[in-house]
């Protein structure tokens, strides 16, 4: 009997020091895609403040304009659901990114902890970033944001 006892143990510690092992490589892991995973938050953040730059210029313009006091023109709600919950995301974004690339050891391994949180993000902001274009698509501004300069050859 404590021949089995022994045995158990013995599988008990490899089934542990696997999993250690495994976590740890996920953690490395991880921390060799620190920079790219930054870089991709980064571009995310920046492809998503740039839409909603045009955006808010659009609903500018729209509130000055003559037809915001006729009765049927109203903003939709896809452009105006577009525009919120962004500003929680972007400081979610800014309190997660380091300031320059991660370079140093304390950044990256706080990145890392906080990877999920990061995707989380990265994940709403990609959903925010189709909103938008859906929105600047209704108004028409998809095309002038994107292609000014082909335009400029057109003409």
């Amino acid at each position: 009997m404590a021949e089995l006892g022994a045995i158990a143990s013995i599988v008990q510690l490899a089934d542990v020091a696997l999993r250690v092992s495994g976590e740890i490589r996920a953690f490395l892991d991880a921390y060799k895609t620190t920079g790219q995973d930054v870089k991709s938050l980064r571009d995310a953040l920046r492809d998503v403040e740039a839409n909603v730059r045009n955006l808010v210029q659009y609903t500018a313009e729209f509130k000055k304009s003559k037809n915001t006091t006729e009765e049927f023109e109203v903003l939709s709600e896809t452009i105006t659901h577009a525009l919120t919950g962004y500003g929680a995301d972007v400081l979610g974004a800014k309190h997660l990114l380091p300031s320059k690339p991660a370079d140093k050891v304390k950044e990256k391994v706080h990145w890392v902890l906080n990877k999920r949180k990061a995707q989380e993000i990265a994940e709403r902001l990609n959903q925010r970033n189709t909103r938008l274009i859906t929105a600047l698509e209704i108004t028409g501004r998809l095309t002038e944001s994107l292609f000014p300069l082909f335009r400029k050859t057109l003409t």
